[in-house]
């Protein structure tokens, strides 16, 4: 059958029109799909419904097919571009394997790989999300004003403040709370890890347990963190880390028994290094766990104020419910 042109279609028999009508229905169903995703904040189930639509679309011809599959094709362009600049380039796990000893050397790699320019280029099509396209890019480039400073202290021989892994845990934070929303528990679970080994790294060099060797490029444990981790014959992995940061004279003793859980979650679960399965309720759990552990211990340092929230305020959550309604509106009507 050929192409039909919805707004001219008249029909002068029933099979044919039977037929068309059908088929706008199922085009309706779709464009209903979409948006119900988008309201949801659903951007990945709705980016796999917009391939189907768009499919479908090319066997219609007239001006509003025409429209909306521009439309359709606009949207899943913004859905790639924040899905794969501000979440995808931590899939290489190498990254984050050597950030802990090369923060420098490692965040210098790694921000380049954001790109925040191919989705702010969006802004003339989607001004409705412009804001958090902007608060976004206020974030991306904190991070980057935080790794410059670095880059010039040390240049110049100074001490680098290494505030980029302040950064980088509240990055991470906000990278797993989307592989959560995705059901993606296992990867929310290890970036909930890392957000916190990236925390309690920094916390400890502020305190002078952790200093920055300026040649090799690495942290390593001052004369005074090696006795505060030999105390726990722990080593400086994650979990001697945290137990070293609880227990120092600026936050006092901290409860951590929930935080070791998640540690011990990771380390068990079958994707990892066990064979315990794990639930999307207890991948979310943990995260929580790491966030109020965080905050209780920003909370008891009153001299750093309010760093942490404002990170987690400039984060890049889009409003996808603003993207629907501009989009399928033709077909929604």
């Amino acid at each position: 059958m050929a192409p039909v042109d919805l707004l001219r279609f008249t029909g002068t028999e029933f099979e044919p029109l039977a037929i068309e009508i059908e088929r706008a229905s199922h085009l309706h169903r779709l464009a209903c799909e979409v948006n119900a995703a988008l309201s949801h904040g659903d951007a990945d189930r709705a980016r796999s419904a917009i391939g189907i639509l768009r499919t479908m679309l090319q066997t219609y011809s007239g001006t509003l097919s025409a429209e909306a599959y521009r439309r359709a094709g606009e949207c899943k362009l913004l859905i790639d571009a924040c899905q794969n600049r501000h979440h995808a380039a931590l899939q290489d796990g190498s990254l984050m394997v050597r950030s802990k000893l090369k923060p420098i050397e490692t965040w210098a790699e790694f921000f380049p790989l954001l790109n925040v320019a191919n989705t702010m280029s969006a802004l003339k099509t989607w001004p409705e999300v412009a804001p958090d396209l902007q608060r976004l890019r206020g974030f991306v480039d904190s991070g980057n004003a935080a790794l410059a400073s670095d880059l010039a202290a040390l240049k110049l021989g100074k001490n680098p403040t290494l505030t980029v892994m302040l950064w980088l845990a509240a990055y991470l934070v906000r990278t797993s709370e989307h592989h959560l929303a995705r059901s993606d528990g296992a990867a929310g679970l290890a970036l909930s890890v890392c957000a916190l080994e990236s925390y309690v790294n920094f916390r400890l060099f502020e305190l002078n347990v952790l200093a920055y060797d300026p040649l090799r490029k690495e942290l390593y444990p001052t004369s005074t963190g090696r006795n505060l981790f030999a105390k726990y014959s722990l080593g400086d992995g994650v979990k001697g880390s945290l137990m070293v940061l609880a227990d120092s004279a600026v936050l006092g003793t901290m409860a951590t028994g929930d935080v070791e859980e998640v540690i011990r979650l990771r380390n068990q679960c079958i994707l990892t290094h066990g064979v315990q399965r794990l639930s999307l309720n207890d991948a979310t759990e943990a995260l929580r766990r790491v966030k109020a552990l965080i905050k209780a211990a920003e909370a008891k340092t009153s001299a750093v104020g309010a760093r942490w929230n404002n990170l987690l305020v400039d984060s890049f959550v889009i409003d996808w419910t603003k993207v629907g309604p501009k989009t399928f509106a033709p077909l929604l009507s």
